[in-house]
């Protein structure tokens, strides 16, 4: 990892140890709550991205990016975009997909529909229950 790659992981880091993610984040998963876990990852990566100077839209976090204004784009979780775009339709710089079901199938599908889009940096976060589990993807 090197790049701005390594730069979005590094305030990644940073980020989500900060206990207004930390916290929820713990508790959603340990109590399994889905739900909850996926929408306090989608703050705190939208709010990474914000820290890395982009624009992000994300569900619960709406950005004025494209003509189009929504808060999910192509059905992916966040979409980052820089924060002073050229054109009115401007390619994502990162993609994220944050996967909340545990079957291998959906997770591989998360997978490729983030390595479709032609950006720099892509990722997918999957819940997992057991730390033995994080391998199997």
């Amino acid at each position: 990892m090197r790049g701005p790659a390594l730069e979005w992981y590094r305030t990644f880091q940073r980020e989500v140890r900060d206990a207004r993610w930390a916290d929820p984040l713990r508790e959603a998963a340990l109590k399994r709550r889905l739900g909850d876990w996926t929408r306090h990852l989608t703050g705190a990566v939208v709010s990474v991205c914000q820290a890395m100077g982009w624009t992000a839209v994300g569900r619960g976090h709406l950005a004025e990016v494209l003509p189009v204004v929504k808060q999910e784009y192509l059905a992916l979780d966040v979409m980052a975009f820089p924060s002073e775009p050229r054109m009115p339709w401007p390619r994502p710089v990162a993609v994220f997909e944050l996967e909340n079901q545990e079957r291998e199938e959906i997770i591989a599908y998360a997978l490729w529909k983030v390595s479709l889009i032609r950006c720099s940096l892509k990722g997918v976060f999957c819940y997992r229950q057991k730390p033995e589990e994080i391998g199997n993807c």
